[in-house]
């Protein structure tokens, strides 16, 4: 038994020693590199062989259990890997600076020349409103330099000096002038305008206003300028319009082009002066009453007309007249209008037709003429006739093919006292030509003003041509 003892003791023994130099080389290894197997810890090595028996080594009662003479096996020796150094950095190598090139020098492009053209207009500085001009009398003159918004020269043109408004691309589009009015005016006012139109065949298409009233708006009836342009073509046009546009206090002509232009070319409108008439310079003297000197006793003079049931118009329209001549002017003679009020014996010498008042079935007249094809450029419509007796002027309006052309008082003569000759006259309107067409067209005349049939205001025509381009 004691032998036994002794036995296991010496095997006790052995198996400590071998532990104790695993130890030993461990913890040398782990002084020396700062390494460890994987799984290890300093904890591990510090507790001492106690703890690795407990973890290595059988217990006593497994080794009791084995046969008396078994040999334990032979602890197998783990090799220590050397540490492994990290390799030494190596030292940064400088980036050698890339030589710059110099920049290749600037090309040079030779300099590209402006176009030759004229010299642009001098737009002249914006000045203060030039002070209306003042009347006295019945008339005022306008001279060119008293319009404002056009472009005016000193030297002038063709002798004259002058005022030109161009197309709306530019800013002389526009001109007006001002002039002051101590009372109003009534009856019939006239603005007479020294003038031309441009060289170009086409006409100008313009408006003229008075106080912000259109008087005319259609084709300049000026002449156009001659050719090559060297003394011009001045002449007067006359419009008439009624007296009550204009007020006591300051009033306002002001002429516009239409159309589309640039500075210095057609289509454009030249002004000399232009005249404002108005009270009895702008009609007609009324012919003296007889004196109550005795006298032969006249006949009765027969008035225009008799107020006798009128005779009914035929129902069916008149044929309209057929352009005849080479000259394209159509005459509308008084049996040709349709509407109005005509008596076979005439008056004063002359075949007549009239238009009364809004409250008779004679207030308008119309006739009708043909056209092979539509004309250009612009036509006129002469009309020879005469007003009513009384001193106001009838209101009336004319139109063509429904388009009116003008509107306004009769600027034609009042009848004369004691209505024994009449005082026929002619009075002409132009007007664009593209208002009328191929085929039948339509000339309409109305009285604006209320009265009774046989009775002012009335309306007298003798015949009308129409001339066409």
């Amino acid at each position: 038994m004691r032998k036994q003892n002794t036995r296991q003791v010496q095997i006790w023994l052995m198996l400590l020693m071998v532990l104790s130099a695993v130890l030993l080389g461990f913890l040398i290894v782990w002084l020396v590199g700062g390494q460890m197997p994987a799984g290890w810890s300093r904890r591990q090595i510090v507790l001492g062989a106690s703890d690795a028996t407990s973890t290595a080594a059988p217990t006593p009662r497994s080794v009791q259990a084995r046969a008396t003479d078994e040999l334990l096996p032979t602890p197998t020796f783990v090799p220590v890997t050397a540490e492994t150094l990290p390799p030494s950095p190596e030292p940064p190598t400088e980036a050698q600076p890339t030589p710059t090139l110099a920049p290749p020098p600037p090309t040079e492009v030779p300099p590209t020349l402006a176009p030759t053209r004229p010299p642009d207009p001098i737009v002249p500085p914006t000045q203060p409103p030039r002070p209306p001009v003042p009347v006295t009398g019945s008339r005022v003159r306008l001279e060119d330099g008293a319009w404002q918004g056009s472009y005016r020269q000193a030297r002038g043109y063709a002798g004259r000096s002058a005022t030109w408004i161009y197309g709306t691309g530019t800013p002389y589009h526009t001109m007006q002038a001002r002039f002051t009015l101590e009372a109003p005016p009534q009856g019939t006012a006239q603005l007479s305008v020294e003038g031309m139109d441009s060289e170009d065949r086409t006409k100008t298409p313009i408006e003229i206003a008075v106080n912000g009233t259109p008087i005319y708006r259609g084709p300049n009836p000026l002449p156009n300028d001659d050719q090559p342009l060297a003394t011009g073509t001045w002449a007067t046009q006359r419009w008439t319009f009624d007296a009550g546009l204009l007020r006591a206090g300051e009033n306002t002509i002001r002429i516009r082009n239409l159309a589309p232009g640039q500075f210095g070319l057609p289509p454009f409108f030249m002004l000399d002066y232009a005249d404002v008439v108005f009270g009895a310079a702008s009609n007609p003297p009324a012919a003296p009453e007889p004196t109550s000197v005795p006298s032969p006793p006249t006949p009765e003079p027969t008035s225009a007309p008799e107020p006798a049931p009128p005779t009914p118009e035929p129902t069916s329209p008149l044929p309209p007249e057929p352009s005849t001549g080479t000259s394209r002017q159509i005459r509308l003679e008084d049996g040709a209008w349709q509407g109005g009020y005509r008596q076979a014996r005439g008056y004063a010498g002359r075949s007549a037709t009239w238009i009364y008042g809004t409250g008779t079935p004679y207030h308008t007249m119309q006739a009708r003429f043909t056209l092979e094809a539509p004309p250009q450029g612009t036509a006129q419509l002469s009309v020879e006739g005469m007003d009513s007796e009384d001193r106001t002027k009838t209101p009336i309006e004319i139109a063509v093919n429904g388009t009116p052309i003008y509107r306004g008082p009769n600027p034609l003569p009042n009848d004369d006292q004691p209505l024994a000759t009449g005082t026929w006259a002619t009075q002409r309107w132009t007007f664009d030509a593209g208002l009328l067409r191929a085929g039948e067209n339509t000339i309409r005349i109305r009285n604006l003003a209320p009265g009774q049939f046989g009775l002012p205001p009335f309306f007298m025509l003798d015949y009308a041509d129409v001339s066409v381009p």
